[in-house]
């Protein structure tokens, strides 16, 4: 199954799920994307500023997370929305997002966020 492919059933499968995304933060690109609307590249590519800075509040980059082995889960909040940051650990550069029109049960979302970045890191392999 292919990167896309697995963006796709994770958004289709997340209730009110908006976007399902794979970047790399080192490039600063959404390499990979799924989403109900039409979203601009710049609107895309701005996700992986969000995702470092959400990386780095939490320490996680820098080498002060707990276990260096186990995913990251970084929660972005707004009015209209959640967004889930995972990283597969700490010395990769890849991550992805899930995006969801608010309410939903962000531990739902954060669970679901570790499962597809474990999925995507072993189609990477």
């Amino acid at each position: 199954m292919s990167i896309g492919e697995i963006l796709n059933r994770y958004r289709e499968t997340l209730p009110e799920c908006e976007l399902a995304a794979f970047g790399d933060l080192k490039s600063r690109l959404i390499l990979q994307s799924s989403h109900t609307a039409d979203i601009r590249r710049e609107l895309l590519d701005s996700l992986c500023i969000e995702a470092d800075r959400a990386f780095r509040v939490l320490g996680c980059l820098n080498g002060t997370g707990d276990d260096p082995e186990q995913p990251l889960v970084s929660l972005a909040l707004t009015r209209h929305s959640v967004s889930v940051f995972a990283i597969g650990h700490r010395e990769c550069s890849e991550f992805v997002c899930l995006s969801v029109r608010a309410p939903i049960a962000s531990q739902s979302l954060m669970t679901a966020a570790e499962k597809l970045i474990a999925e995507i890191e072993m189609v990477s392999e």
